[in-house]
């Protein structure tokens, strides 16, 4: 990663590759559904483009929540 090792600058630069990776996406690449048996032992999961990307933000969220209330308890 290209950043001066602020984690502010390493998300943005994170966030902005995965936006560019995202529509860089083939109309056939988004169509397709995935069974990402490498991620997970649930050969019977099924996941679209949508749910990953959708995965992708919540997972952010989660994050973003987390160091907001690690903020908050040290004043």
């Amino acid at each position: 990663m290209d950043a001066s090792g602020d984690p502010v600058d390493q998300v943005r630069i994170a966030w902005d590759a995965f936006q560019e990776f995202v529509r860089g996406l083939s109309e056939e690449a988004r169509a397709r559904v995935y069974v990402p048996t490498w991620f997970c032992a649930i050969a019977s999961e099924r996941w679209t483009v949508r749910k990953a990307l959708r995965r992708c933000i919540e997972h952010c969220r989660e994050h973003a929540g987390v160091v907001q209330r690690a903020l908050h308890e040290l004043g």
